[in-house]
C-alpha cells in the first residue's frame, strides 16, 4: 500500500502544487488586496527564456535515454515498467514547460500598469504553470537520479 501511495503522489504532485499556488495567489489577491507589480516584463521574459532552455534540455535528455536503449539499466527499467513512467514524466515536464513559455509570452504583450481582472487571471494561470512546470521538472530529476543511484 505504501508503494502505491508513493506512486500516486509522484504522479500527481506537480499538478497539486500548481493548484495550491493558484489558490494561494487567489487568496492573497482577494483577502489581502494584493496588487500585481507594475512591471512584469523582465519576469515574463526570463520565464520564457528559461522555459525554452528547459524544453531543450528535457528533449535532449529524452533522446539520450532512447539512444542507450540496449544498456543494462534501460532493460531493467523496461522490465519493471519504470521506463514508460519516466518517458511519461519527461513528456509531462515538456508540456508544462511549453505551457509556461506560452503564458509567459502572452504576459509580455500585456500592460500591467493598470491591471484588470484579465491581467489577474493571466497572472494566476502563470503562477499555476510556473509551479507545475518546476515541480514536473524536479520530478524528472528526482526519478532520473534514483535510477543513476541504483
Amino acid at each position: 500500500m505504501n508503494r502505491r501511495i508513493r506512486s500516486q503522489w509522484e504522479r500527481w504532485y506537480p499538478l497539486l502544487f500548481g493548484v495550491v499556488a493558484l489558490v494561494v495567489y487567489v487568496s492573497l489577491e482577494r483577502n489581502f488586496n494584493y496588487s500585481l507589480p507594475k512591471s512584469l516584463d523582465n519576469v515574463f521574459s526570463t520565464s520564457t527564456t528559461l522555459s525554452g532552455i528547459v524544453i531543450g534540455f528535457l528533449i535532449t535528455a529524452k533522446s539520450i535515454l532512447f539512444s542507450i536503449d540496449d544498456k543494462y539499466i534501460i532493460k531493467k527499467l523496461k522490465e519493471t515498467n519504470t521506463y514508460n513512467k519516466l518517458i511519461n514524466y519527461f513528456m509531462s515536464a515538456i508540456q508544462y514547460a511549453f505551457f509556461l513559455a506560452f503564458i509567459s509570452l502572452l504576459g509580455l504583450f500585456l500592460d500591467f500598469k493598470n491591471p484588470s481582472i484579465v491581467h489577474k487571471i493571466i497572472f494566476a494561470i502563470w503562477t499555476f504553470s510556473l509551479v507545475s512546470a518546476s515541480s514536473s521538472c524536479y520530478r524528472v530529476i528526482d526519478v532520473f537520479s534514483g535510477i543513476l543511484k541504483s
